[in-house]
């Protein structure tokens, strides 16, 4: 595995390992708008709740955009997408 692939693995599997008791609890007076999983955060079957993520870096040679797709049962990325710019396309891309 790339050197680079590895570390953002480790990364995004030390982030999924954290729970909401890591974090303020939520504001029930401030509601989460356009909260898409109902701040579920744990799935009884893979398939079942599927998360997403993305991300653009300015390198020197332009900017790169990634979008990640996690399912939160197996708590493995499960689609990704890299491109030069982000689009809606891009991101739905990484569902597939």
């Amino acid at each position: 595995m790339h050197r680079g692939a590895a570390h953002a693995k480790a990364r995004i599997a030390r982030s999924l390992a954290r729970t909401q008791d890591d974090h303020d609890p939520p504001d029930p007076a401030r509601p989460s708008p356009q909260d898409k999983a109902d701040r579920k955060s744990k799935a009884d079957a893979p398939d079942q709740l599927r998360v997403a993520d993305s991300v653009c870096v300015q390198t020197a040679v332009g900017t790169t955009c990634a979008a990640f797709v996690i399912d939160v049962f197996a708590r493995k990325i499960v689609g990704w997408r890299v491109s030069i710019s982000m689009t809606t396309s891009f991101v739905l891309d990484a569902f597939s």
